[in-house]
């Protein structure tokens, strides 16, 4: 799919969101896959339309966590049966809304998890990142590389974050303030963006 045949999808997805009583209340351009955030004034849920990168097709999507499966097909039979229950799309936490959309997140800085670093250090056994975790040191690698890969993991983290909530607080700024205050919505806080998914996952 072309980006403006792409762009003609989510406005039609958008409408259909429309028609069952969803409010438009972010437009994105096309570094972000078209974006339309919107929200069910009578649930709470919030929605991302969007242009999937890669894939090159157009989702409906209510959660962050929603990368390669997609609500789309429930969310369009609900409508079509007059009786969608938005509702069981609301998430407990804002950072948990698709916000951030795929576009947007296939751009967002580089950065490799510290077990990967460690793994691919000269002289690192294969059991390299169960040792650094555990002791925080890796038997035959310079003690002084290591803290040289740590701070460079630090600063692609840092900037990756950086970002991230830079897009979250943008997008979190255009919801209605009935959102923001049942999120309990903070403008400068500032989340470890990267780390919440391996914390959900515990």
């Amino acid at each position: 799919m072309n980006k403006s045949k792409g762009l003609v999808q989510v406005i039609e997805y958008e409408q259909i969101l429309n028609s069952a009583g969803c409010r438009t209340v972010y437009e994105g351009d096309w570094s972000q896959g078209f974006q339309r955030l919107m929200f069910d004034p009578n649930s709470g849920s919030v929605f991302s339309v969007e242009l999937v990168p890669l894939i090159g097709k157009v989702e409906i999507r209510s959660a962050n966590s929603q990368k390669d499966e997609f609500i789309t097909d429930s969310i369009l039979e609900g409508i079509a049966s007059g009786i969608p229950l938005f509702s069981q799309y609301k998430k407990d936490n804002y950072w948990d809304l698709p916000l951030i959309s795929l576009e947007e997140e296939y751009q967002l800085p580089r950065c490799s998890p510290m077990h990967a670093r460690v793994l691919e250090l000269p002289g690192a056994p294969v059991d390299a990142d169960e040792v650094y975790f555990q002791v925080g040191l890796i038997p035959g690698v310079d003690n002084k590389l290591i803290a040289y890969v740590e701070q460079e993991y630090y600063n692609d983290k840092k900037q990756y974050n950086d970002t991230a909530n830079q897009i979250l607080h943008e997008k979190m700024g255009a919801l209605p303030e009935m959102i923001q205050t049942h999120y309990h919505y903070q403008p400068n806080k500032y989340l470890d963006v990267y780390s919440i998914p391996k914390q959900i996952r515990r």
